[in-house]
């Protein structure tokens, strides 16, 4: 790997490590103690620049000007994702980070600007950043809904190099041989992680008749224990959504989606209790991402009923909700996977969290 690029992101790494407890301050503003914990490790893992995971990266140039759009969730590792990967690589980026959580991206980039990486932050209405992006930019990097990307896709110039990264619907299955209060106890925190609102939050379950109605007692009594409250509470696993506006329409109409296991309650109109439904494969709530603690329950029988399970290509969650456009993958090997699958994987303790930070910079 080049080596001031190397040197970068070390020293962005340890400005992170210097400043994490006022990183983490500002975190608890907009996700839980623990969310922010997690993302503060993801953080310096994905900086983490040993030689045997980033060397592809030295045939890798800048492109010009990258218009990089930072979500609101899991600000701090989503700008390093979004915005440095490109600005480590010696590319001009303009950042937007999403107004709920603004405050945060802008204390890592100052700390970034510190470790001698340049991004410029934008709070440009999103209309004017969009506008800019199709008439200057070179290559643009953006989190939203599929059909936003699809509309921006259209919008930009067709050399413009474009990397979408749209919503997960994250599915686990439990087998007739699992160990059914491991997966209780797993699946309870994944549906919880980031109160819910994280792209690989499990979003389904599917569960094998065998073993079902005990799945279902042992994922009931890990609900009753879950602790809601403040952010800044470390004991928190539930605390007020930092978008709330999906929510609503879930909630008001859970005995709609299937049989209701567990209603939840909303102690007020940004925290909200888990809420568990038994349900088709085909419903809506199986098949979209919901963005709230919301866990959809599917009984299956035998391997042949999950495989039919699997929505069909038509469905909205098997269309194409990431673009990748522009630049040739780099080749393919274990520590360099293509560029989709690095940004859109964000699995703690995967080898390609590594790669995800430099997954960008093929630009």
């Amino acid at each position: 790997m080049k080596a001031g690029r190397k040197q970068l992101l070390s020293a962005v790494a340890e400005q992170v490590l210097q400043h994490r407890a006022e990183l983490l301050d500002a975190l608890v503003g907009v996700e839980t103690y623990r969310t922010a914990c997690t993302e503060l490790d993801w953080t310096l893992t994905a900086l983490e620049a040993a030689e045997h995971r980033v060397a592809w990266l030295d045939e890798r140039d800048p492109i010009g000007t990258v218009y990089a759009s930072v979500p609101a969730t899991m600000p701090v590792y989503s700008f390093v994702l979004f915005a440095l990967s490109p600005a480590a690589v010696g590319n001009r980026v303009i950042a937007r980070a999403a107004s709920a959580s603004r405050p945060c991206a802008r204390l890592v980039n100052e700390l970034a600007a510190k470790a001698g990486a340049a991004v410029e932050m934008t709070d440009a209405p999103w209309e004017d950043f969009a506008a800019g992006a199709c008439a200057e930019a070179d290559g643009v990097v953006f989190a939203g809904s599929a059909s936003h990307i699809r509309a921006f896709d259209e919008r930009l110039p067709a050399d413009t190099h474009f990397i979408g990264q749209g919503p997960g619907v994250s599915a686990a299955i439990v087998t007739e041989d699992a160990d059914v209060e491991l997966a209780a106890r797993t699946i309870n925190a994944t549906r919880l992680f980031n109160s819910s609102q994280d792209c690989l939050a499990t979003e389904r379950v599917y569960i094998a008749d065998q073993v079902y109605d005990a799945f279902v007692d042992s994922l009931l009594a890990h609900a009753e224990t879950v602790v809601l409250g403040d952010n800044a509470n470390p004991g928190t696993e539930l605390g007020p959504l930092l978008i709330p506006d999906a929510a609503p329409a879930w909630y008001d109409r859970l005995p709609e989606l299937g049989r209701v296991l567990r209603k939840g309650t909303a102690p007020d109109d940004r925290l909200y209790d888990l809420a568990i439904v038994e349900t088709t494969w085909d419903s809506p709530v199986v098949l979209e991402e919901t963005f709230c603690p919301l866990l959809p329950l599917v009984r299956y029988e035998g391997r042949r009923e999950l495989h039919r399970c699997s929505p069909p290509a038509t469905s909205r969650s098997q269309r194409p909700s990431s673009v990748t456009r522009g630049r040739p993958e780099p080749p393919t090997s274990p520590m360099s996977p293509s560029t989709s699958r690095s940004i859109t994987s964000k699995t703690p303790g995967h080898p390609s969290d590594s790669v995800m930070v430099t997954s960008l910079c093929s630009w």
